[in-house]
């Protein structure tokens, strides 16, 4: 943790001269800031920005604990499959709209193919073992 906010407060630092009156070569005022407040959501304008960084990182630490629930482990492995171009069974990606009107993307695929995958391509032998479930 204390790693987390040394890396983020050097980050910081190095690219906000605003704050700290300097610049490193190439980077842009707040650049990283606004990169990673975008990312997480939060207001660039908003204070506390290396708090607010270390309190969403922490949170998302605590989703990757052996407690975590099968399905995050699953789509986590088959997303650096399907961007690997590993996944050789049929998939799309489509946009739909919600009824609040605002678009999401979304993944097709059948789970019957996603565990298929898992439980017989060579490289996957470990993770599949490591789950708790082992069907669609």
């Amino acid at each position: 943790m204390e790693r987390l906010s040394d890396a983020v407060g050097m980050m910081h630092r190095q690219t906000c001269s605003p704050c700290h009156g300097k610049q490193s070569k190439g980077a842009e005022p707040h650049r990283a800031q606004d990169l990673l407040c975008d990312l997480a959501e939060f207001d660039p304008a908003a204070t506390g920005f290396t708090e607010d960084v270390i309190a969403k990182m922490n949170g998302h630490i605590a989703d990757t604990d052996g407690v975590r629930l099968p399905w995050v482990w699953i789509t986590e492995i088959l997303l650096s499959e399907i961007e690997s171009n590993r996944f050789e069974h049929p998939y799309t990606w489509d946009t739909f709209r919600l009824e609040s009107g605002k678009f999401e993307t979304a993944l097709f695929l059948r789970a019957s193919h996603v565990m298929n995958h898992l439980s017989t391509a060579p490289q996957m032998r470990t993770k599949f073992d490591a789950l708790p479930i082992k069907t669609a």
